[in-house]
């Protein structure tokens, strides 16, 4: 009888920690992502989203759910109106590239030349500028293809945004959960953990990986359109050299920096692709989940930029060997379309497409038209 009582209890024990709560960290004041819950998990059959909800015990109310739509647009909005200026900001600025490219072919010709006419010297300009010189030399290859490297990094965003919007979105569902403690969300409203699962892990590595390798290139450029102080300073270095023989004219002066963030530093980045054997593809980069939705919140600034502001190649992954849990044993698997919303993040918010192409174009204008001339 003693035995029957205790089994009954771990029984009853284990019902009640089973049982349907509002005790939803995601919910209330003191969580600024979700919103206000009930007091007791209620039943609803009028939601217009979450449909696996439907007929459910719930913790927000029937509107509040419904109102889900237009929360994501607004913030649909805000991501396509940063991504437009950024877009902008970018592009007027690699139209210095063509400019720089042609400074930097002027500075390897002088580097050239000073190897065949100062082999004793030149082991003096390996030695103080040789990892600028190795870095510009890198980043002139990508500058050359820098249109349609924008182009990829555009559509690889879309993808990235969009598939990142709609595991939001399922999240907002999970926060009006009533069954959330089986779902692989715990922790408190001021320090909430959601342990998706390994496939969602996946998903999101799929569709932004490429994304976050693009905009980690689109970075490097971005120092290559600050580096016109170093390349003209490198290059005064030289021709003094040149002229003098004398090694030491290779010294003094401070190398110009150009990791500094100028003043348009919210549409710039320093962001760095997370590199070895934690990140070498699709299958294997699982970080990418906890970097953009944290605690049921979207880090607006890693996703708008592609990466994180820093220069340590590891930062991503401090972050996934804090925050990622799956030894809990239980997790979040949504659908994509969980919360059933329409999400529309737009490929080219500021039409800087057009730009691009504003010359292609009007050559095969002109082509056209010339054609059409001989036919007539």
């Amino acid at each position: 009888m003693h035995k029957v009582s205790l089994s009954l209890v771990f029984l009853f024990f284990l019902t009640c920690k089973s049982s349907p709560d509002c005790q939803n960290p995601l919910l209330g004041p003191a969580n600024p992502f979700g919103p206000l819950g009930l007091n007791l998990p209620s039943a609803t059959s009028s939601l217009l989203y979450c449909p696996k909800l439907q007929s459910q015990d719930v913790c927000c109310d029937a509107t509040v759910i419904n109102d889900f739509q237009s929360e994501v647009d607004s913030l649909v909005n805000s991501i396509n109106e940063f991504a437009g200026k950024r877009d902008s900001y970018l592009i007027t600025a690699f139209r210095e590239i063509p400019s720089l490219l042609q400074s930097f072919d002027q500075l390897k010709q002088k580097v050239e030349l000073l190897n065949t006419t100062h082999p004793d010297i030149f082991p003096g300009f390996i030695s103080r500028f040789g990892i600028y010189y190795e870095s510009l030399e890198e980043w002139s290859k990508n500058a050359k293809e820098y249109k349609s490297l924008f182009v990829r990094m555009q559509n690889e965003r879309k993808k990235c945004e969009t598939i990142i919007l709609k595991y939001y979105a399922a999240v907002k569902c999970l926060a009006c959960d009533a069954n959330y403690s089986s779902k692989g969300l715990f922790g408190t409203p001021s320090s909430p953990v959601i342990n998706f699962s390994p496939r969602v892990y996946r998903r999101i590595a799929e569709e932004c990986f490429n994304y976050l390798n693009y905009s980690s290139e689109i970075s490097e450029l971005q120092r290559f359109v600050r580096s016109e102080s170093l390349i003209k300073f490198m290059s005064n270095k030289v021709e003094k050299v040149q002229r003098s023989g004398f090694p030491t004219d290779m010294l003094g002066g401070d190398i110009p920096n150009i990791n500094i963030l100028g003043v348009n530093a919210s549409y710039e980045s320093l962001a760095r692709f997370p590199s070895g054997n934690d990140c070498i593809g699709p299958g294997n980069c699982e970080w990418a989940c906890d970097n953009f939705i944290v605690g049921g919140q979207l880090d607006l600034n890693k996703l708008q930029i592609g990466g994180i502001n820093g220069t340590l190649d590891n930062a991503f992954n401090e972050i996934e060997r804090t925050s990622r849990r799956l030894q809990q044993g239980s997790y979040y698997d949504p659908e994509e379309d969980e919360a059933g919303l329409i999400i529309n993040i737009e490929l080219d918010p500021a039409n800087v497409g057009g730009i691009l192409n504003l010359k292609e174009k009007f050559w095969i204008r002109l082509f056209i038209l010339f054609v059409s001339l001989i036919l007539v």
